[in-house]
């Protein structure tokens, strides 16, 4: 069947997201979300922080598990090698979670933790603006992001403004966070999985 443009768009964009993801060098702000900068956490937060980070390591262990059996992708500009490396783990992890909802690891505790945080980043005055931000490349209205697919269609792959990268928990390589529309998820690059959605992150004051 032919691909409609939306879809090799889409294609297209998560292959370079791979490539620079594990690319050595790749140490870009919005793409590897490479920060390197010594995270202070308020020691308010610290417990929830660490139950995020705990929930993040269970799911890393098991992606590296199943990662170890499907066929190893070295560093590759060929984009059938990548594609069908992806979507073996992709399956994997799919059968392997076939019961995973959202709230899994970004509970509703955890939900919150990071509404405030971008809340913080961003007050009310800039919304709008950081909304636009993640529009900017998106050409046409995404399909919501669900647990367990794809990333979603006609959604762009949005830069992680710095600021928030600064205050977010690290993450493990495996994982990115994005933003789709209002929604926060947690990306699994390898394998173009949502691992988890908080939805409605950004949240619109329209008072």
């Amino acid at each position: 069947l032919m691909k409609s443009r939306r879809q090799l768009r889409l294609e297209r964009a998560l292959i370079y997201g791979f490539l620079i993801t594990v690319s050595l060098f790749a140490c870009d702000d919005g793409a590897s979300q490479c920060i390197t900068e010594q995270q202070t956490i308020p020691a308010g937060d610290l417990a929830l922080v660490g139950e995020f980070q705990n929930r993040v390591e269970e799911y890393v262990a098991l992606h590296r598990l199943l990662e170890g059996q499907v066929p190893t992708l070295e560093v590759s500009e060929d984009p059938k090698e990548i594609r069908a490396a992806i979507e073996a783990l992709q399956e994997k992890l799919r059968q392997a979670r076939a019961t995973a909802t959202q709230g899994d690891i970004f509970t509703a505790e955890i939900s919150h933790l990071f509404r405030r945080l971008i809340r913080d980043a961003f007050p009310r005055s800039e919304t709008f603006r950081l909304l636009s931000m993640i529009a900017e490349e998106t050409t046409e209205a995404p399909i919501r992001p669900r647990v367990n697919a794809s990333y979603p269609a006609g959604a762009a792959l949005s830069m992680m403004p710095p600021r928030l990268l600064l205050m977010f928990p690290l993450l493990p390589e495996e994982l990115q966070y994005r933003f789709v529309d209002q929604d926060l998820i947690l990306w699994d690059v390898h394998a173009n999985l949502v691992v988890d959605v908080v939805p409605n992150a950004i949240a619109l004051d329209l008072s």
